[in-house]
This record gives C-alpha cells, structure tokens and sequence, in this order.
C-alpha cells in the first residue's frame, strides 16, 4: 500500500458504513457496488397500510419495526410476549393440577369447571390491550409516514 492511498481522504460506505475511498466502485468489506443506488434508509422505507397491518396482525411491533420506529416495535412486541408469557406462568399450574386429579380419579368435571378460573386474568386481558394498542399506534405512523410525503 503506498503512502498517497493512506493518506487520501475516506468515506463512509452507505451499505456497510466502513470507511473506503472516495472513487470506489465496490466496497472491499461488503462488496456492495457503489456505482448503484444506495438502499433506502429504515425512515424513509415506504409500506402499503394492508402490508403494514398484515405485518401487525403476524407478529405486534413488526410493522412498526419495519416502517423505521425500531424501538416502538421492540417495545410492543416486548409487551405482547411478556404479558402471554406471565399468563402462561400463571394457568400452566392450574391446569395441571385439574389434569392430575381428572388422570388420578377419572372424574372429568374439574376439568370442565377450569374454564371459567382462567377466563379473566390481567395477563391477558394487558396483552389484548398492547396488541390492540399496537394497531391503533401503526394507523397512527401510516397516516404521518403519507403526510410526510405530501410534504416533500
């Protein structure tokens, strides 16, 4: 490498952000062409509403995610899956003991009666509300994602 290279001013490369030469055609880390279109960042990618509430629907926080609000995203799903996971710590024990009592003595009505202790538990119902919360947040981002476009 001689010294004209080392010393010649860097920049950062938009796929990779390593440092590499101004007049590069591929980037040496990632060997992206740099002669094309450089990719969208994460703010300024673009969703149809129906995608975007699809994405929803799978998995809460994954359009966000996608639409750039990263964090949002993280959150809400974070909040989804904690809030099943504690409901499940809670009816996992309940439900195993009507299955032990109805395998030990044959009698089934426990098990018919188990309906109604887990039919209200905070748990849930603060999952259902983050999940619902997650829709009305992602309405709210596809309305100022299209009025930032108007803007431009």
């Amino acid at each position: 490498m001689n010294e004209t290279n080392s010393v010649q001013k860097r920049i950062k490369c938009p796929f990779c952000a390593e440092e590499i030469l101004p007049d590069a055609k591929i980037c040496r880390f990632c060997r992206s062409d740099l002669t094309a279109q450089p990719a969208k960042k994460p703010e300024e990618s673009s969703m149809s509403p129906g995608r975007a509430l699809i994405l929803n629907l799978v998995c809460p926080g994954l359009a966000a995610w996608r639409l750039g609000h990263r964090i949002r995203g993280a959150i809400i799903f974070t909040l989804v899956i904690g809030c099943l996971s504690l409901y499940a710590q809670e009816i996992v024990p309940v439900i195993n003991k009507a299955v032990n009592v109805a395998v030990r003595t044959g009698n089934t009505r426990e098990l018919n009666g188990l309906t109604k202790e887990l039919e209200h538990n905070r748990w849930l119902d603060l999952s259902f509300y983050v999940y619902a919360y997650s829709f009305v947040e992602l309405i709210y981002l596809i309305k100022n994602q299209a009025g930032k476009k108007k803007d431009e």
